[in-house]
């Protein structure tokens, strides 16, 4: 997440994102920010085995195997 501003401050404290998954931790903050939750089980880079399998069954899905 970066500011729209370049050299703009946004304020974000980074113990704030200390325990959110790396690779969604900017939309789980904002969502938390904004009185939301975020299930910790989403999909990510950081499962890249999960990553795959959704990958190879999308496909097959689109071969229509």
């Amino acid at each position: 997440m970066e500011s729209a501003i370049p050299g703009t401050d946004l304020h974000i404290n980074p113990d704030d994102l200390k325990n959110l998954r790396h690779s969604y931790r900017y939309l789980a903050y904002t969502r938390i920010q904004a009185g939301g939750q975020v299930s910790d089980d989403l999909l990510g880079i950081d499962r890249p085995e999960d990553m795959k399998r959704v990958y190879e069954e999308a496909e097959a899905w689109v071969q229509g195997n």
